[in-house]
């Protein structure tokens, strides 16, 4: 009889453990810091269950080592996401001057972005063309242009270009669990 509970126990830390590895963005935070102090923390759950989330079309230069490559993204959108974490901090989003996109799990740092002109940009769907306006978003999945989307690396920020050669996607950081705002 011990020995078949302790073998129960047994298959449900293995199964236990499965779920926790396999599935990591299920239990995933973003945390939004404002001027170096936390501000907000929210989970994909939270993500995808208290915003309208979409998706939306982006393109990058030189990405992945293909010249130009596009992408569809699905998220709630980050100026959403941000006005949310601001509401009762005294701060809104007109006085945001930089954001900066982290992940912990490899030390990826986008590095400071001038959230006025470095985050709403544009979809080009032609390199040559003229682009369409695509918002910034906290992807959840997303995958190549019209195929499937997936959740691997997620959370992940998605931004237009400026440019139809900017090479964006150098900033789109994966596992994306912190976002710091500043105001200075």
């Amino acid at each position: 009889m011990k020995r078949n509970v302790l073998r129960r126990l047994g298959v449900f830390l293995v199964l236990a453990l499965v779920v926790c590895f396999a599935c990591p963005p299920a239990f995933a935070d973003v945390e939004i810091f404002l001027d170096g102090s936390p501000l907000g923390s929210y989970s994909v759950s939270d993500l995808e269950n208290n915003f309208d989330a979409g998706t939306y079309h982006y393109s990058s230069y030189k990405c992945c080592g293909n010249p130009y490559s596009y992408y569809d993204a699905y998220g709630p959108l980050l100026e959403d996401v941000l006005y949310d974490a601001l509401g009762g901090s005294g701060y809104g989003l007109g006085d945001i001057v930089t954001i900066r996109f982290y992940a912990t799990s490899d030390s990826y740092d986008s590095g400071n972005i001038d959230y006025e002109e470095g985050i709403n940009g544009l979809y080009y769907a032609d390199p040559e063309g003229s682009g369409a306006y695509t918002p910034a978003i906290i992807a959840l999945a997303y995958g190549e242009l019209n195929e499937a989307l997936y959740t691997t690396n997620c959370p992940r920020n998605f931004f237009g270009q400026q440019l139809a050669s900017d090479n964006v996607a150098a900033d789109w950081v994966k596992n994306l669990d912190r976002i710091y705002i500043y105001t200075y």
